[in-house]
């Protein structure tokens, strides 16, 4: 995993492992709090992105609710894996 900073445009971006889940929410979920507490927008590049678990899922759908809460900008860059989606539908997850 990986955060970017962009300090002219007050960006941060987040790139993932190929494998996010349980084993690693701890490390992503502090990079998240980072982004927003140094950033107005923050980006979540999941082009790498191979595998996850719901684990993953709660952790961006937290981010997104408060993107909202605290009016920053909150945007996953790359298309959501079909298996992502697939997971989403499975458990009823909006994404």
């Amino acid at each position: 995993m990986e955060l970017k900073r962009n300090v002219d445009e007050n960006l941060c971006e987040v790139i993932t492992d190929k494998n996010m889940g349980i084993h690693n929410a701890e490390e992503f979920k502090k990079l998240l709090d980072d982004a927003f507490q140094n950033s107005t927008k923050i980006e979540l590049d999941l082009n790498s992105l191979e595998d996850a678990d719901i684990a993953f899922l709660q952790i961006v759908y937290s981010a997104r609710k408060s993107s909202k809460r605290m009016n920053k900008v909150f945007e996953v860059r790359g298309d959501y894996p079909a298996f992502l989606m697939k997971l989403c539908e499975t458990i009823g997850f909006p994404m």
